[in-house]
């Protein structure tokens, strides 16, 4: 077995440990209080990382910015992040959570912590599935 494919399997396998985890808190938190996984991944990375623009935060998290987009401007219509728009050039947008984001994120936390066995970091979690991701389409770059 070459050493990428050593690194394919072992990020296989920790995603499907992670998949019920996520499953877990999808069914338990997310879709009970009328978030997705994405919105929820969006709350979690802008606790850690304040003011940063959509398309940092949509490069980071390994999604498209539009879907992105619609997942900020959601939580925007919520109350959960603000948008900071700079007064030299509106289109230079930077978010953050509002107060009451931040208790969101608490809450989610605490659940997280009451509900699962896998003591694992969100942002551990998404930069496995882009690990993933990233994996596969290299795998099928490799095939063409």
């Amino acid at each position: 077995m070459t050493n990428y494919d050593e690194n394919l399997f072992e990020t296989l396998v920790k995603f499907g440990q992670l998949h019920v985890f996520l499953e877990k808190i999808n069914r338990g938190f997310a879709a009970g209080n009328g978030l997705s996984m994405m919105s929820v991944a969006i709350l979690f990375y802008l606790q850690r990382y304040s003011n940063v623009s959509n398309s940092k935060l949509a490069t980071d998290l390994g999604q498209d910015s539009t879907r992105v987009s619609k997942r900020v401007r959601k939580l925007y219509e919520l109350g959960l992040l603000r948008q900071n728009i700079n007064k030299d050039d509106r289109r230079f947008v930077k978010l953050s959570l509002t107060d009451k984001g931040q208790s969101k994120v608490k809450i989610i936390q605490s659940l997280i912590k009451e509900n699962s066995s896998v003591n694992t970091d969100v942002l551990e979690i998404i930069h496995l599935i882009t690990q993933l991701s990233n994996s596969v389409d290299n795998l099928n770059n490799s095939n063409r």
